[in-house]
């Protein structure tokens, strides 16, 4: 995507981030979260015959919902793109940072901008409260 750009992030200790290659407007969607796509019934009901990997240490996780559960879970760790690069607030006082979500559309995770984000800007997400920072 030629709106943005992966380099060094502006967060100290963060590594890669995400940046606006220019100015884009508020509402805009960027792009897909895309990996190794699970169907979550059959991955959490997995009684140990190692079809699937142990995923309790990735933090780099997405998973859809369908009629309220849990239907797909994408490993953006393999086979992901840039979007696995976007760097999240840690604390209450960074809120303000947040530029960016993540929705769910037709079953898959997609990426856009919450206000207007001007270019060089860092996109920063907020994660959430279960996400862990260490």
């Amino acid at each position: 995507m030629n709106s943005i750009y992966v380099a060094k992030s502006t967060i100290q200790g963060a590594g890669m981030g995400v940046f606006a290659n220019k100015d884009i407007k508020a509402n805009t969607k960027l792009g897909e979260y895309i990996g190794k796509v699970y169907d979550a019934n059959d991955y959490l009901h997995d009684d140990g015959d190692k079809n699937y990997p142990d995923l309790s240490d990735n933090k780099y996780l997405m998973m859809t919902t369908k009629n309220g559960k849990i239907d797909k879970i994408i490993d953006g760790l393999e086979g992901g793109n840039w979007t696995t690069f976007i760097n999240g607030i840690k604390t209450v006082s960074q809120l303000y940072l947040e530029n960016c979500e993540f929705y769910q559309y037709g079953g898959k995770i997609f990426v856009r901008t919450i206000r207007n984000i001007t270019k060089n800007e860092e996109l920063i997400i907020d994660y959430g409260t279960s996400y862990d920072w260490n």
